[in-house]
């Protein structure tokens, strides 16, 4: 019956649909894959909001379950969102810092030390390979 309402007309429905079924992915982990391609599904969609919940619901996957095998899959998807609105934009740009320099914001001079990489980086991109 949720799952339904991310079809619906309104956005802040079909919003509140991708925030439920976000949190319980979230907090049974094992659900997670049988959730994915509904979530991630909804990245396209027309409402900025709706978009906005569901980066960072896989901003979440990607943090907190970074050795999950979807966060390659994740991390092509956010990348191609780098354009979005500027509200999703910010979200996909940390969650890439963060995933691979270990960063939550972007350095001052807006030049990274190397003892700023994480070994992540390097697990991420050998494995979207």
């Amino acid at each position: 019956a949720v799952c339904s309402r991310f079809m619906d007309q309104a956005i802040s429905v079909r919003e509140a649909a991708v925030d439920l079924v976000g949190k319980f992915i979230l907090y049974k982990k094992e659900f997670i894959e049988q959730y994915y391609e509904m979530i991630v599904d909804r990245i396209k969609d027309t409402g900025k909001s709706v978009r906005k919940k569901v980066v960072k619901i896989l901003k979440d996957i990607c943090i907190y379950q970074s050795n999950h095998p979807l966060v390659p899959d994740i991390c092509k998807k956010l990348i191609c969102h780098i354009n979005d609105h500027e509200s999703v934009k910010a979200i996909v740009l940390q969650t890439l810092q963060h995933l691979w320099f270990g960063l939550d914001k972007p350095a001052e001079d807006g030049e990274l030390d190397h003892q700023d990489l994480k070994p992540s980086f390097v697990d991420i991109t050998t494995r979207a390979e």
